[in-house]
């Protein structure tokens, strides 16, 4: 095929698109229309015609060396990868149109308030298991797990910044990657989806005009059509052969016979894999070759506590104050549990849940950048019901004993369930959208009193994005891609 920026670019439909004036130049464009999906027979049979003719059809220049897979599908096994469509290409693009100062004469340039917004950025803790921490937006070399982050999390830190409608458009793809990044999706969650992304694309061209309807906002459009067919977006994006890519640069050490390095490394590593399931030796032993088996070497000393929850770190022996031993008083007596005459208990500085998730607290003192103690939690008389808070301390009372219970004191929050943007001027055929883009966000407005749960009834960590004007929760989503 011919490549994107030619007529009939597109490796999934027939849309012709548009060559139109940017700068000095041109770029083909893509207006927001109807579309017809390509097929596998159909692509064959314009390859046949263009090889017999030597003419492009529908931007088919000849058969390409996959139509000599059995079985292989050449339109449909070939996927949008959303990894360089949605945050190398739209997001990088979007965040370059807002700052950029050649597009200083445009309605939606903030670059005169860059400051204002990386302060707001740079401000913001986040979770463990986001690797990056934010980085100001002069920089040019923003990588895709930090797009990814921007898109999924910190837009409403350009709340007040950037003009509503903009801020409202690109809520519609945020919202769209939320429901195409889950774990699990409903065909209608991707009917929606889909929606969002085909609004996304209609509203680009009539926010920013045609010439920024490039070939990445138009393959929007395919995504969830892709998703139909593999699963969510994670199942089939770059990042798993780049993370992959990643490992064997590192199994090379100099610049010469880089494969022959590649390769010797590669068979120590099985062999010690082997040797790591045969290994009868001393504990010490076996221990040692797990570390240089294990891609990540972990340093974090475990206890395991229940059958679903582990203490992580050294555990401290401490003496509860009044307020904390009134908070817990509750709780133990629930569970039948009473405070020795000493009224001490073990304080753990983090906790590892079920499902292998660690929640730190906030007396862990060593973590200062991270904030992985932001929770939901469940209301055990309220089951649907959700709640919030930021874990204080994690205790195990009475400590030593088979009936003590592991307790978290939480400061629970208050919040609004939906994000405060009633300003945002959504258009008015969009109007009925503006609870469902905002409503993975809720604003903090105020905290409640403190309360001592069972540790086994937090149910996820959560995204704080708290600065001196807002401060905003949204639970975590991709966790299957974000956890590998």
């Amino acid at each position: 095929m011919i490549q994107f920026n030619g007529k009939f670019g597109c490796p999934t439909c027939k849309h012709e698109g548009k060559q139109v004036s940017i700068g000095r130049g041109s770029t083909r464009a893509y207006g927001y229309q109807p579309v017809t999906l390509r097929s596998h027979s159909q692509h064959t049979k314009y390859a046949m015609e263009a090889e017999a003719t030597s003419q492009v059809v529908y931007g088919v220049k000849g058969k390409s060396i996959l139509h000599n897979l059995p079985e292989f599908d050449i339109i449909n096994n070939n996927p949008v990868d959303y990894m360089h469509c949605v945050l190398l290409g739209v997001v990088r693009t979007l965040i370059s149109l807002w700052f950029d100062s050649k597009n200083h004469k445009e309605p939606w340039y903030i670059g005169r308030r860059i400051s204002e917004a990386e302060s707001r950025l740079l401000g913001v803790k986040p979770p463990d298991v986001v690797t990056r921490v934010p980085k100001s937006f002069r920089g040019r070399g923003w990588k895709a797990t930090e797009c990814r982050t921007f898109l999924l999390y910190y837009l409403p830190l350009l709340h007040g910044i950037l003009p509503d409608k903009y801020l409202v458009h690109a809520l519609l793809l945020s919202k769209a990657m939320r429901l195409l990044l889950a774990d699990e999706i409903s065909q209608a969650d991707i009917e929606i989806a889909d929606n969002l992304l085909g609004l996304y694309w209609r509203l680009t061209e009539d926010y920013y005009g045609l010439k920024h309807c490039k070939v990445n906002v138009h393959l929007l459009g395919h995504l969830s059509h892709y998703v139909k067919l593999f699963g969510p977006l994670w199942t089939h994006s770059a990042f798993a052969f780049e993370d992959a890519i990643g490992g064997l640069v590192k199994k090379s050490h100099g610049t010469h016979d880089i494969a022959n390095q590649i390769v010797t490394s590669f068979i120590l590593q099985w062999r010690l894999h082997v040797q790591r399931k045969l290994t009868q030796g001393p504990l010490i032993l076996k221990s040692f070759v797990d570390q240089l088996d294990t891609k990540s070497r972990s340093t974090q000393r475990c206890t395991q506590l229940s059958q679903s929850l582990a203490g992580v770190g050294v555990a401290k022996t401490i003496s509860l104050d009044m307020e904390d031993e009134s908070i817990l008083k509750p709780l133990l007596e629930k569970n039948s549990v009473v405070i020795n005459a000493y009224g001490t208990v073990k304080l753990w500085p983090k906790m590892i849940l079920q499902d292998k998730v660690t929640i730190y607290s906030q007396a862990s003192k060593r973590v200062t950048k991270r904030n992985s103690y932001t929770v939901t939690f469940v209301d055990p008389e309220r089951p649907t019901c959700v709640r919030y808070g930021r874990v204080q301390k994690f205790v195990c009372c009475p400590p030593d004993t088979p009936d003590s219970v592991n307790a978290a004191i939480v400061q629970e929050l208050k919040v609004h369930r939906c994000m405060e943007l009633e300003a945002l001027c959504f258009p008015s055929d969009i109007r009925c959208l503006s609870e469902l883009v905002c409503c993975d966000f809720v604003s903090v407005v105020g905290e409640l009193s403190k309360l001592a749960i069972p540790v086994e009834h937090i149910m996820a960590k959560c995204f704080d994005i708290s600065t001196v004007n807002m401060c905003v929760i949204t639970q975590m989503v991709c966790h299957s891609e974000v956890l590998k």
